[in-house]
């Protein structure tokens, strides 16, 4: 199966966690409804999780294989809020 493949299989799935979190939204560092959903997602997906870094921030490392070569993603999870300075929506809220 190619990787365009897979991500179109399971596009239902991500769509409806997408849409999970922006019905919960939590504001920056204090996202731990989300960090739980994630880490627990890359566990059953075999990654080892480390959590609290930066608070509530997830790393997942997957090891295949004797390689020393690594690939690091990174993805946003908090809503920092308007603090005054501006209209502020909380993710998915349009604008």
């Amino acid at each position: 199966m190619s990787l365009q493949e897979f991500i179109d299989s399971h596009a239902a799935e991500y769509a409806s966690l997408r849409q999970d979190f922006h019905q919960h939204p939590e504001l920056g560092l204090e996202e731990v409804r989300t960090s739980a959903i994630v880490a627990g997602l890359l566990e059953s997906w075999g990654y080892t999780v480390t959590r609290g870094m930066a608070k509530t921030g997830v790393v997942g490392t997957l090891r295949v294989g004797n390689s020393d070569k690594t690939l690091g993603l990174r993805g946003p999870k908090g809503w920092v809020g308007g603090g005054g300075r501006g209209p502020a929506r909380p993710p998915g809220a349009g604008g």
